[in-house]
């Protein structure tokens, strides 16, 4: 029998300092065939690193001082480019970066919350499609805590896009409110959002970052079932709670039909999955491999909660074609003539 070919060896330089940093690290370095070289955030130590032609893909950790501005810059020198965390980003931000990576023929992939999340996935399978095994009626986020240097938004947009993913799809409306109002030294650190889907549940995102208690979970409401998903707890990351008539063991003083999907020694890391994704890409030169619309989708979310939040929580639309791209057609004519020339003049215009 022939032996398994080595895969093909990935050069990554990361760019980004701190425990979190340090996590991406020991991920990618987890992968097999990749060598991985770490530099400071700064814009000496990241233009060296594009003037290294052994170099096929950047990792950026935030906080990353003009983020948007790197990104460009690592796809414009030919490089792919992996986002380690939700981007404090525009959702129009987002978009143009993967409208440059489908041009460059580059990867674009952000870690939005949901990217090798093994939980998640396994949530969606059961609650999506046209005849799910459990139908969604709420969902509930809720982070609390000090979360290091992430930014509200940075949060925020990570657990709208978690939400989503088991959504299925944005939704129609928002709504928001926070308690603390913006001032002299920065945005408020507390949000509160109610999500409505047309045909489907409504979702309840609540994060404060002023609470002395850390904690992070997502509860997922069904007909007969209560399913918790804690990212935080490594004894059961996944809770799936019965009805009265389907009680199985006890955990925590709670009914639980199932504990966990997996025994918690075999739930895989969700950083080492994502490095493997990302990995892939950057091995088959695969461009389409990006998730900017899904991020992009979330961060749209937000930006009409903070807009319903200068509203005092009046309920905003969310119209989902501001995050897409604009598809362009090409009109011959268009009622324009090159000056000396009968042709008419082709007119580029977008079409929504």
């Amino acid at each position: 029998m022939e032996a398994t070919p080595a895969p093909r060896p990935i050069a990554l330089t990361l760019a980004g300092t701190g425990p979190e940093a340090d996590r991406w690290a020991r991920a990618l370095r987890g992968v097999e065939g990749v060598t991985l070289d770490r530099i400071a955030p700064g814009d000496e130590e990241f233009l060296a690193g594009l003037s290294r032609g052994d170099v096929d893909g950047f990792v950026f950790v935030p906080p990353v001082a003009d983020l948007a501005g790197a990104v460009r810059r690592a796809v414009i020198a030919g490089r792919h480019v992996f986002v380690a965390g939700a981007p404090a980003l525009s959702s129009k931000q987002i978009m143009a970066l993967e409208d440059l990576s489908r041009r460059r023929g580059r990867a674009i992939v952000f870690d939005g919350g949901t990217l090798g999340d093994e939980q998640v996935q396994f949530v969606r399978k059961m609650t999506s499609g046209a005849n799910p095994l459990w139908r969604p009626r709420y969902l509930r986020a809720l982070r609390t805590g000090f979360a290091g240097d992430a930014p509200l938004d940075a949060l925020a947009i990570a657990d709208i896009g978690r939400v989503l993913a088991i959504a299925g799809g944005p939704p129609s409306a928002v709504s928001a409110l926070t308690p603390r109002v913006d001032d002299e030294s920065g945005v408020a650190d507390v949000a509160l959002l109610t999500l409505w889907f047309d045909g489907g549940p409504v979702a309840r995102i609540d994060i404060s970052l002023v609470e002395p208690a850390l904690r992070h979970e997502l509860v997922v409401g069904c007909d007969a079932r209560t399913i918790v998903l804690r990212p935080l707890d490594r004894e059961a990351p996944l809770l799936i709670q019965a009805s009265g008539r389907h009680r199985g063991p006890k955990y925590a003083g709670q009914w639980a039909e199932t504990v966990s999907e997996h025994p918690v020694d075999q739930v895989r890391d969700r950083a080492a999955a994502a490095a493997e994704i990302f990995v892939t890409a950057v091995r088959d030169d695969d461009a389409s491999a990006t998730n900017a619309a899904d991020v992009a989708r979330a961060a749209l979310v937000w930006e009409r909660a903070r807009v319903s939040m200068s509203q005092d929580g009046e309920q905003v639309a969310v119209a989902e074609r501001v995050a897409s791209r604009p598809a362009f057609e090409v009109i011959e004519g268009g009622g324009h003539t090159c000056a000396g020339h009968a042709a008419p003049r082709l007119t580029v215009v977008a079409r929504h």
